[in-house]
């Protein structure tokens, strides 16, 4: 763990706010500018910026693992900012004082648990569906289900 001895940084604009529950960090998405996802690795899904969006805090992030599905093309500056070189963070983060608040909340939505249940629900079950013709004579693909 962090802690604010260990948190060295020369003095300036930004406060260490050390360990962030749900509500806090509510409230410290809903106050920033932005926030930077900048992972260097594939990330599988990265809620941390999906999080910052349903507050309506556009998310600065890089170019790779779920960012263009979550931030597409036709949204990219709009809801978020996916950067692959030091450049484009630094025009995103000028950038996003100007992005619409609102907007990235509403877009945010679709990424709610209520909401992706429905796309998990289905997905599970054409995994079942796909077991299930590996033990018995069902064949899954074929299946034309109601």
């Amino acid at each position: 763990a962090i802690t604010n001895t260990d948190f060295h940084l020369p003095k300036g604009n930004w406060t260490y706010e050390g360990f962030a529950d749900v509500p806090k960090r509510k409230k410290l998405f809903s106050k920033a500018i932005a926030t930077f996802v900048a992972t260097e690795y594939l990330e599988c899904f990265g809620g941390t910026h999906v999080e910052s969006m349903l507050s309506g805090t556009p998310a600065i992030t890089t170019n790779f693992g779920v960012f263009p599905e979550t931030i597409p093309d036709y949204l990219n500056g709009k809801v978020g900012f996916r950067c692959n070189t030091l450049d484009e963070f630094v025009k995103a983060t000028l950038a996003a004082k100007n992005v619409d608040r609102t907007f990235v909340r509403k877009y945010a939505e679709k990424f709610l648990m209520d909401n992706v249940a429905k796309e998990f629900d289905s997905w599970f079950r054409s995994l079942y569906y796909v077991w299930e013709s590996t033990v018995s004579d069902k064949k899954a693909w074929h299946r034309i289900l109601p």
